[in-house]
């Protein structure tokens, strides 16, 4: 009988369609596994703040009631700080201690209040943080709304909106936070934007969610495409 064999280039051959095939799929994988643990750890983060307010209207009451006036600091530590915290430092410490934050456009974050130095990094059981900062959000005294940045997993790379870092608020109206999906100037549930427009904006302060801007709308691009990161998505 006669045996059949592979020759060496034949098996030089496929070892290189092999190789470029891993090539070509592997890094997709890892993307992809990447976007579905942005995901998990994103849920994961929500469920945690959705859980302080539910646990403080039991000791506190209806959101609706609570005390706006309050600078952002203040709130916190005044109804919300007692279900999350383990442990806090400064943003300053952090910078300190090599963090830089960004944009999902790759530049540093200055402006943002809530990124100033003089804020505060409230580390979760969970490992995730919450950013809070001393100032009001908004010069506007009827608006109930707290805003909160939250990184998903804590101090590591890369600290960017939209991939690591995201935007929520506190809708007092409604008693429960929300991504961040509006300008400075607009009511939480005021304006009701598409996937389009949290994408392309337009936005007055470039927070909309693509490549070329800050990022601040893409908690609430990815929770519109049902907790999923779709294909067109700024990664």
């Amino acid at each position: 009988m006669k045996k059949i064999a592979f020759t060496l280039a034949e098996t030089l051959i496929a070892l290189v369609v092999i190789g470029v095939i891993s090539a070509i799929t592997i890094p997709t994988l890892q993307i992809q596994h990447q976007k579905e643990q942005t995901v998990v750890q994103l849920k994961k983060a929500f469920s945690d703040l959705s859980r302080a307010v539910s646990m403080a209207k039991t000791e506190y009451g209806d959101p609706i009631s609570w005390d706006y006036s309050l600078n952002n600091n203040e709130f916190f530590n005044e109804y919300l700080y007692p279900f999350v915290q383990l442990s806090t430092q400064t943003i300053q410490e952090a910078k300190d201690g090599g963090i830089t934050y960004k944009q999902l456009s790759g530049q540093v974050e200055n402006s943002l209040l809530i990124m100033r130095n003089q804020g505060r990094i409230v580390e979760l059981m969970s490992g995730c943080q919450i950013f809070t900062y001393p100032l009001a959000y908004s010069t506007d005294g009827t608006t109930r709304r707290k805003c909160y940045a939250v990184d998903i997993n804590g101090y590591r790379n890369p600290n960017k909106f939209g991939r690591d870092l995201f935007m929520f608020c506190l809708d007092g109206d409604k008693g429960t936070f929300v991504p961040h999906s509006w300008n400075d100037n607009e009511k939480p549930g005021q304006v009701k934007r598409t996937r389009e427009q949290l994408k392309k904006g337009p936005s007055s302060f470039n927070y909309n969610c693509s490549k070329k801007a800050r990022g601040m709308w893409c908690a609430a691009l990815i929770m519109a495409d049902g907790w999923e990161i779709r294909d067109d998505y700024p990664w």
